[in-house]
């Protein structure tokens, strides 16, 4: 690093760790700088409470209902509740220092209305408050109340409230406050809730109050955290289209393979997202292959996110707090991929209360743990997951499967430091390590590691920066442990990626910027005998690149119904020495003989690739709950996955842009419409994607310890299109979702007279799948026990197989189709998941419960390939592989403390 980009850091960690403590006064007397345009006054309170951490309530029957517009510019939140209120008979209360309650502008001249929290006193089971201070012995009071949960201070809506004197009753609304008109005295009430442990208070009321209850949430329910959910009004007036979140809850539901939630998996029951079959690795979105997806944990790319030949995947859904897809529109903010975006945040660990998450299964367990270091300031996470398979494979009868090794761990370490409201700071550690072995014939081993310092600081409700750097590897390895030529085969990646961004809020303007850069240095592939084995060593030393990025996002609100998403990414690809480059005859024609010289480069850069990656999206509402919904995409990807098999396997290599090998570039059109009509919400999307550089291999690829790729590989182009329809249910009782997709992934090869693939015409990928089909459905039997049923049926992928044979001097040779001319049987699979808490006692603090799942409930035998048997003399015979032919029961125990 230079002096001059040495003080630049140093300018900028200096201003970074200066602004920690410049923060504006807090509570009533917070500037206030924002921006309302035609929506309801508890939209605009609501909001207002969020963001300057000041908790407004109110009861709902009291605003409103119409729709204002206001600007405030470095008002004080004082003022902006008078301009607020005080034109609609209504008047606010500080009743602490960070709570304010909205009133009738006919309680202001009570004396002593709000001006101290109401006492409460414990006594046994039995609560005790007075209400009021100053005595109005024979008059009617109001009372304002709000109840909330202990837990996390969220409201109580639905809530019973019952004076057991007169038997009169009312309810909480949805943001969980009532009003109370009542004489002077003293009243015994009941507040019931169906989620929370019922209360029995005893008021003494003097006079008019405001009155808080805290409910503590009962013990049989599960914790479960909505991470992004939405309802179909917010879809609506979301501007991305093809934007997908999953909610903690939907993961926990869905049956999963031996019981286990999965967050990879429960992506695979959306629409355009499908897999080639049980046991592959990773997740085909909208026809596209799985090194198109990116995959990020708290930002931080992660290559390989499978466990078990794909079975899990390696994020624990305990500690998840957020998961997004985005499969149409991808904002500018993320790169460097072409198909998609799986984007996970692990949860900051609770700084308050130490908390413990846990199962056990037949197949693994996993515990997580979080407590506080400083209370209220710092706290830290960790999560493991181990499996213990072999039980289950020692039991087969099959010797071969008896041998067989299957296993798997993982590991989450996240520690979290607030400096102060708003600068806080995570340190997170993450790995996972997997190991397969069929008998004595072969095997695969791989391990993720990933270190990440992050920190976030907020200036002011406008502005904010981020900024992460992480350290991560990836190690692959393929053995075969026993025989003449026993070896183990490894390769891997490593890889640096830091990046700086910052979020204004500048009106109707919304701008997201930054830069980002990765560098992959890509592990060399190393050959090495086992014991005394005839296999040689062999060392293949590979490239090295590194991806520079420049970007910024508009999100513009024109107005209510119309809004603009505009976002530029400039691209910058460097491969660095040191580097020996193959000079050819011809680079339309790269063969092993062609080879006329060579060029070595010690250091430097290689070859160098560029490009501008327009973005842009716009949702039009025609009315309530209806949006119209379009956007355009240019992105290019500088690193591919190389695989000379049908279905990727874990430890296929990565390869990154080079003389030779060019960046794949999309060009992705989008639109569609979403809707609801009461509980239900319907999105329609249609889209069409051109590739261009698409890689390829030649038949029968050599692909392993070869120095000259380039001349094993095949560049073409390729076109994806296909419609979508998604109908989802919500409701208390009945939920779920329904999704049918049409998906066409083709490629053709027609550059080269000399090489070509199919002649040069358009063939079908191996992740052509054109109709797929998902039900899943979640019933609640009681508040105890639920069950749900998950059905997939997907089209079977494409392959290339023997359609005759002809014979040579009485030998048998088969005659091979065309390149994936011909189609696996069409896959489909029904689940079924019954879950039930086993702890009855309301006061147990100790929380569990058990789920019973049967995977593969009809014995489907699907297949995930067909292979071709000769014996001497005979025809080719096609014989099917299915990993998982038979029903697979699982149970599993959760629990909580």
């Amino acid at each position: 690093m230079t002096k001059q980009r040495s003080n630049h850091v140093w300018i900028f960690v200096l201003f970074i760790l200066s602004s920690i403590n410049l923060w504006g006064q807090a509570g009533l007397d917070e500037s206030v700088s924002r921006d309302y345009e035609e929506e309801k006054l508890a939209y605009i309170l609501d909001n207002l409470s969020e963001r300057h951490q000041l908790y407004i309530r109110y009861n709902e029957s009291l605003l409103p209902n119409s729709r204002y517009t206001y600007s405030f510019k470095n008002v004080s939140m004082r003022d902006v509740l008078r301009i607020l209120l005080n034109d609609k008979g209504l008047h606010f209360r500080e009743y602490q220092p960070d709570k304010v309650i909205v009133v009738p502008a006919e309680m202001v001249d009570v004396d002593s209305i709000l001006t101290s929290t109401p006492s409460m006193i414990n006594n046994d089971k039995l609560q005790v408050v007075e209400l009021g201070g100053k005595s109005q012995q024979g008059k009617k009071c109001k009372i304002i109340g709000s109840i909330i949960d202990a837990r996390d201070f969220s409201p109580v809506s639905s809530a019973l409230i019952i004076n057991s004197n007169t038997g009169a009753y009312l309810s909480s609304d949805q943001g969980g406050g009532f009003i109370i008109e009542i004489d002077t005295g003293t009243y015994l009430f009941q507040i019931t809730s169906i989620s929370h442990e019922p209360i029995s208070v005893s008021a003494h009321i003097v006079g008019s109050d405001v009155w808080e209850i805290i409910l503590e949430p009962k013990a049989y329910l599960i914790d479960e955290v909505i991470i992004s959910g939405s309802t179909a009004q917010d879809k609506a007036k979301e501007t991305i289209i093809g934007i997908e979140q999953i909610s903690r809850r939907e993961i926990k539901q869905l049956t999963a393979f031996m019981g286990g939630a999965d967050v990879v998996k429960s992506i695979l029951s959306l629409a355009g997202v499908t897999t080639t079959g049980d046991g592959a690795s990773g997740f085909n979105v909208r026809g596209g292959s799985i090194d198109q997806n990116l995959i990020l944990q708290d930002g931080t790319i992660i290559f390989n996110p499978s466990h078990v030949l794909g079975f899990f995947s390696t994020f624990n859904p305990d500690i998840v707090r957020n998961t997004t897809l985005a499969k149409g529109h991808i904002p500018a903010n993320y790169g460097g991929r072409i198909s998609s975006v799986l984007d996970i945040t692990i949860k900051d660990a609770n700084a308050k209360t130490t908390t413990v998450n846990g199962s056990l299964g037949l197949i693994s367990s996993k515990i997580s743990l979080e407590t506080p270091i400083i209370e209220n300031k710092s706290a830290i996470l960790f999560s493991g997951r181990l499996s213990y398979a072999n039980w289950i494979l020692k039991s087969a009868k099959d010797v071969d499967v008896k041998n067989s090794k299957a296993l798997f761990n993982d590991f989450n370490a996240k520690y979290t430091h607030s400096f102060s409201e708003k600068t806080k700071a995570n340190l997170s550690y993450f790995q996972s390590y997997d190991e397969f072995s069929f008998a004595d014939a072969f095997g695969y081993s791989w391990q993720n590691q990933v270190g990440q310092l992050e920190l976030r600081h907020l200036i002011n409700d406008k502005l904010s920066f981020s900024w992460m750097s992480s350290l991560s590897s990836l190690k692959n390895m393929q053995f075969q442990p026993e025989g003449l030529f026993a070896f183990e085969l490894s390769s891997g990646i490593d890889y640096y990626q830091h990046s700086l961004q910052s979020i204004f809020s500048l009106g109707s303007h919304t701008l997201r910027g930054g830069v980002e850069m990765i560098d992959y240095k890509m592990q060399p592939e190393r050959l090495s005998p086992i014991n005394d084995s005839n296999t040689i060593a062999e060392e293949i030393n590979k490239e090295r690149g590194r991806e520079y990025s420049l970007f910024v996002n508009d999100r513009y609100d024109l107005s209510e119904r119309l809004s603009v998403d505009f976002g530029l990414r400039y691209t910058l690809y460097q491969q660095h020495g040191p580097y020996l480059l193959n000079l050819y005859n011809s680079e339309h024609d790269l063969s092993q003989d062609e080879v006329i010289g060579t060029r070595q480069y010690d250091g430097g850069v290689v070859i160098s690739y560029s490009g501008l990656e327009p973005r842009v999206a716009f949702r039009f509402n025609l009315f309530e709950g209806f949006a119209i919904k379009a956007s355009y995409n240019r992105m290019n990807q500088y690193l591919q996955l190389l695989s000379n098999t049908a279905t990727p396997t874990p430890v296929d290599i990565w390869q990154v842009s080079t003389h030779y090998i060019k960046p794949l570039m999309a060009d992705n059109f989008s639109a569609g419409i979403a809707h609801s009509i009461e509980n239900f919400d319907y999105n329609i999307d249609i889209y069409y994607k051109k590739l261009s550089n698409t890689l390829d291999h030649v038949d029968f690829a050599d692909l392993i310890l070869n120095s000259n790729l380039e001349t094993e590989t095949l560049a073409g182009r390729g076109r994806n299109y296909g419609a979508e329809f998604s109908l989802a249910k919500k409701g208390e009782k009945l939920s779920g979702r329904f999704s049918y997709s049409y998906s066409r992934s083709e490629h053709q090869v027609y550059d080269s007279q000399k090489r070509t693939i199919n002649q040069g015409q358009w063939f079908a990928s191996n992740y052509d799948q054109p109709h797929s089909v998902k039900l899943f459905l979640n019933y609640v039997i009681s508040r105890r026990d639920r069950i749900n049923i998950n059905f997939v049926y997907n089209t079977g992928r494409p392959i290339t197989a023997p359609f005759g044979n002809y014979i040579v001097n009485g030998v048998n040779i088969p005659n091979f189709s065309d390149r994936n001319d011909f189609r696996l049987p069409d896959y489909h699979r029904l689940d079924i998941g019954y879950t039930f808490t086993t702890n009855r006692r309301s006061s147990a603090r100790y929380k569990s419960e058990i789920s019973i799942s049967m995977y593969n409930f009809y014995a489907r035998r699907n297949a995930f390939s067909i292979f071709y048997r000769q014996e001497t003399g005979s025809p080719i015979n096609a014989l099917r592989l299915s990993v998982i032919g038979t029903i697979i029961p699982s149970i599993s125990y959760n629990f909580k403390f």
